[in-house]
């Protein structure tokens, strides 16, 4: 469809979302409140600010999840060779949204030991599928080089850049860092932990990239 024109924007939002994701983590691990609670209690905001900051985080979490609810049953659709309708590939989708939801009792280590398992054999299979494909490696690296958007990929452009922000996954993310004690007393400790939550967003947007 797009062949490998759209890889260096596929990489340019990694990036993107290394460093706010990176941000969100600084934001919780230095004021030991996550995203939300930070713009609601202690900023001083006006009540109507917060509505419309709670509004906009609200429709952007909706949409986020739409889109991934209609990228999954696509992506199910096309690899049953149509067999799979929509409806049925969206009602997989939600089940298994269910599912991680409930992997949430293992704890927070267990949890994530679950989506980064989840991750993980997503790139297994892209590697795996890549080799398959018998990719050239130098149209890869001129996708990955020269930017460039062919007329009929505007609309995965566009896809791409909307999802490069990820709103709910910054609030999450400076939420789940407060799951690890840290002596914010010491700056020291401080600058380490943030370096560990560096890492970690580094691994996982490598993880996601693939």
């Amino acid at each position: 469809y797009t062949g490998h024109a759209l890889l260096w924007l596929l990489l340019l939002t990694a990036l993107v979302r290394l460093g706010l994701q990176e941000a969100a983590a600084r934001v919780g691990v230095v004021s030991g409140r996550g995203l939300a609670h930070a713009a609601a209690s202690s900023l001083g905001y006006p009540r109507w600010v917060r509505g419309v900051l709670f509004s906009g985080l609200t429709l952007a979490v909706v949409g986020a999840s739409v889109r991934s609810l209609i990228a999954g049953a696509t992506a199910l659709h096309t690899l049953s060779a149509g067999q799979l309708p929509p409806m049925a590939g969206s009602a997989i989708v939600a089940a298994d949204a269910l599912v991680l939801l409930g992997l949430h009792d293992l704890g927070v280590r267990g949890f994530e030991a679950a989506v980064g398992a989840a991750f993980a054999t997503g790139a297994i299979c892209a590697i795996i599928t890549a080799a398959a494909a018998e990719t050239s490696t130098a149209d890869v690296v001129v996708g990955v080089v020269v930017p460039g958007v062919p007329p009929n990929a505007v609309t995965s452009a566009l896809q791409a850049l909307g999802g490069a922000a990820a709103p709910h996954l910054l609030v999450l993310h400076s939420t789940t860092v407060l799951t690890r004690q840290v002596n914010r007393r010491s700056a020291a400790k401080t600058h380490e932990a943030v370096w560990y939550y560096r890492l970690e967003a580094a691994a996982a947007c490598a993880l996601a990239l693939a």
